[in-house]
């Protein structure tokens, strides 16, 4: 087979086209060709390609080499492992996990031995004994929880249901009177040792009075989520400003949340430089809604956040009577924006009621994101009456915990890029109208700048002062309340974080003697000028943090309309009137908080 050896190589040649001519010498011409050979000369008459695709067919088995054997086995071996991997995964989780749980307590207990009796300590015990709890309270109901309600809840709870159904006038009656009867003697009591307690307490009455007028059918109102809210929001000012232990527990949870926001320095530094604070608000600030808005993402991921809004959700719908869709949005709007609330009922808003949208509408307009708190507080707001008041980024679905905090993050991209350009925005106009009124004041011979600060002044002085204001700052106050609805809630507290600190330099300085001059107070005993001016009393301070803690401004009517015409596009034409209305009644409801802030407000626990 001589001619067969030499003609064979022309399978692995780039061209055997081209090689053809050349090598057909070996081929004998006679008549009677080799079958071998007659295999070799159709191999050259073909293609590259089929070539390669005959030579497949032809010679698979050539693949079954030693080194393919191996291969086969280790590749049988890995598949065998996977699958009773795979099957004794469930197991292998709950080895991992036990062993997770024993490694913490040992580490709990050591730490315990070492150092217990320092604040650490105390809030490792704490945080501890929490989970302890939820995690025993979610393995009881998960196992147990149905067995137990049926044997012991069920029957009981029944009962008391179908009794207060049958009796539900007498119950309303009574809970009424009892409320009212509490209601005013708390407010003539606490009203005899401060008078601005007592004017907040009218406050709450006019500020309810105004709602009933308002409202497109006041002889149809349901007071139960009324007098329900009110109880929620009273509890908390009595709990947070007339009690300490509630006192403590407030703060402490608002100086943790302070310290947590404090680690966005770190990120903000790598990034920006070590002076970063130079430009504090845009370096600083919006990276702290970066920072949340990523956190937030993770507690949605882990299934955290669906539990607490669901938990939050079902109290308010028990204590207030409202539906589930009107409760869960407002207890999403604590955690996330007024946009992003309302999609956890988007297949159910088409089929709401006009009254239901409005108080959904409502919600979005009264309460700010955890985002946006967590700025406010990187601005010096206090915390643990942000975090009150809150109770009185888009979310979706994640791979796992990193793709869910990088998500998170760039989700609150076009929330900051939407900050800083409406701030730009807003506050160049405001100047620019400032300018132009104070260029017509002069015309008339005005003494002061005519300003729009000015006339907010006036407009929203009674409202300052029945929401328990003292006088002497009631023209600061409105000024805030007039820029916060007419521009937004970032600029007034600015404003107020201005007014906050020259306060502090204030009563460093211990200084008796001084006047106003325009917008500055002047301190001639120190030589010193406070830029911008000050609230002088606590008490306002205390009660105007509660008055602007909510989106309910001009600018978020559109953003509003945006979103509900998305929503339920057959129903734009009622949403337009539900919006304006919301918007008022959300200012309205920041108000109303100020108020009830006001009466529990006690110098001493602030």
């Amino acid at each position: 087979m001589p001619a067969v050896n030499q003609v064979l190589p022309l399978t692995e040649r780039p061209n055997g086209d081209n090689n053809t001519a050349a090598n057909s010498k070996t081929i004998p011409q006679d008549d009677e060709v080799a079958p071998e050979l007659a295999t070799v000369v159709e191999l050259e008459e073909k293609p590259n390609e089929d070539m390669v695709e005959f030579c497949q067919d032809e010679f698979h088995d050539l693949d079954y080499t030693v080194e393919g054997k191996c291969a086969q086995t280790v590749d049988s071996c890995m598949r065998s492992v996977q699958s009773k991997l795979s099957a004794s995964l469930p197991v292998l989780k709950y080895i991992l996990a036990g062993l997770a749980v024993a490694a913490y307590f040992a580490y709990f207990g050591y730490s315990m031995y070492c150092s217990f009796g320092d604040e650490g300590s105390l809030r490792l015990l704490w945080l501890t004994c929490g989970v302890v709890f939820f995690a025993g309270v979610y393995f009881f109901k998960r196992f147990f929880g149905e067995k137990f309600y049926n044997a012991v809840l069920a029957k009981p709870i029944e009962s008391c249901s179908k009794f207060i159904d049958q009796h539900s006038t007498i119950f309303s009656i009574v809970g009424t009177v009892a409320f009212l009867a509490y209601f005013f003697g708390f407010i003539i009591g606490i009203g005899s040792q401060n008078s601005g307690n007592l004017i907040s307490g009218v406050g709450v009455l006019t500020i309810i009075l105004i709602t009933l007028l308002l409202s497109a059918h006041p002889t149809r109102v349901n007071w139960r989520p009324v007098m329900g809210g009110l109880t929620i929001q009273i509890t908390f000012a009595a709990l947070l400003l007339r009690t300490q232990p509630g006192y403590q527990a407030f703060s402490f949870v608002g100086d943790r949340v302070a310290e947590f926001i404090q680690h966005v320095d770190a990120g903000a530094e790598f990034v920006f430089g070590a002076d970063f604070r130079d430009h504090f608000f845009a370096f600083s600030v919006l990276s702290v809604i970066v920072f949340f808005s990523s956190f937030i993402a993770l507690l949605f991921h882990l299934e955290v956040l669906q539990v607490i809004i669901e938990k939050l959700g079902w109290l308010m719908q028990k204590a207030m009577g409202t539906t589930s869709g009107e409760s869960l949005v407002a207890a999403a709007n604590i955690f996330i924006g007024q946009t992003e609330a309302p999609l956890l009922i988007r297949p159910f808003v088409g089929r709401m009621t006009n009254s239901e949208l409005h108080a959904v509408i409502t919600s979005g307009f009264a309460t700010i994101a955890g985002g946006v708190l967590a700025a406010y507080i990187g601005l010096g707001v206090e915390a643990r009456h942000l975090l009150s008041a809150s109770v009185m980024v888009k979310m979706g679905s994640y791979r796992n915990a990193i793709d869910a905090m990088g998500t998170g993050a760039i989700n609150s991209i076009p929330l900051v890029g939407a900050i800083a350009v409406n701030l730009i925005a807003f506050i160049s106009m405001l100047t620019f109208f400032n300018t132009t009124l104070t260029w017509f004041g002069r015309r008339a011979c005005l003494n002061v700048d005519l300003t729009f600060e000015l006339i907010c002044g006036y407009l929203f002085w009674p409202i300052a002062y029945v929401i328990g204001i003292s006088s002497i700052d009631c023209s600061r106050v409105a000024e805030l309340i007039g820029v916060k609805f007419f521009i937004n809630e970032f600029v007034a507290y600015q404003r107020f974080n201005t007014y906050r600190t020259n306060r502090i330099e204030f009563l460093k300085l211990n200084s008796t003697d001084y006047y106003w001059e325009g917008n500055n107070v002047i301190l001639p005993n120190s030589n010193t000028t406070l830029v911008g001016g000050l609230l002088f009393e606590d008490r306002s301070l205390t009660i105007v943090t509660y008055a602007l803690c909510g989106f309910a401004n001009i600018s978020s009517i559109g953003i509003q309309l945006g979103m509900f015409s998305v929503l339920t596009p057959k129903r734009k034409n009622e949403i337009v009137p539900l919006v304006l209305r919301g918007v008022i009644t959300g200012t309205l409801a920041n108000l109303l908080t100020a108020s009830i802030a006001g009466i529990f407000y006690n110098p001493t626990s602030t």
